[in-house]
């Protein structure tokens, strides 16, 4: 059964539970959909499948095609990667700073303790499948709601979800440098130091886009 949502119709539950098998690698980019065998798994009918799928089709993770009916998406081309980081290299660097503001409090704890959990948990492989990692994902969703301001989380929220599943590969060693400069953001935010907590959070960002490396043909090593 999807989890539930307070005020959610049984449609949004379906939709919120296969955005997040999609956001979490549980349903692979490229993968054709099975919207029987989801029903079975989520204990509903056929009908909020179809719809959730229609509302995820509209947001580019999912394609439809005759005959064939709904395949998952690799979503997203380099240009439109860069648009993103664009983006963020505006937001975030402001979302760090506000955050830092109105630190020390349970937000900027809770970074911290993500990028030791991160740390602490290494990915075994040397390369790594980035489906969407969700570990990075809260940490830049809880820097957002650290800054106290919704709209800011609402739209970060769509912009992360819309690179998140492209076919991106990263080496073990980038991973964790990744995470190094995620704590020096959190670092920055609980000692209440806007100016640092933005620098940080702008070198994160261009460091990350320097990172990312396409896989434009086939998934990456390793993807089922």
């Amino acid at each position: 059964m999807p989890q539930e949502r307070r005020g959610d119709s049984l449609s949004d539950q379906t939709y919120h539970a296969l955005r997040g098998a999609l956001l979490g690698g549980q349903l692979s980019p490229g993968a054709r959909v099975n919207i029987e065998r989801l029903a079975r798994e989520l204990h509903v009918s056929t009908s909020p499948v179809r719809n959730a799928l229609l509302r995820l089709q509209r947001e580019g993770f999912v394609v439809a095609t005759p005959n064939r009916g709904f395949t998952t998406t690799w979503l997203i081309d380099q240009d439109s990667v860069l648009n993103v980081y664009s983006y963020r290299q505006i937001v975030e660097p402001a979302a760090a700073a506000l955050a830092a503001r109105r630190s020390p409090s349970t937000h900027s704890r809770e970074l911290l303790a993500l990028c030791e959990r991160a740390l602490d948990h290494r990915p075994s492989s040397s390369r790594l499948r980035v489906e969407p990692l969700h570990r990075n994902r809260s940490f830049h969703e809880t820097l957002a709601a650290a800054s106290g301001n919704p709209l800011l989380l609402r739209s970060l929220s769509e912009a992360l979800a819309s690179i998140h599943v492209s076919p991106v590969c990263v080496e073990r060693s980038a991973w964790e440098e990744s995470w190094a400069e995620h704590r020096v953001i959190a670092e920055a935010i609980h000692e209440s130091d806007p100016e640092a907590a933005a620098m940080a959070m702008r070198t994160h960002l261009q460091n990350g886009l320097d990172r990312i490396k396409f896989c434009a043909d086939k998934a990456p090593d390793g993807a089922e």
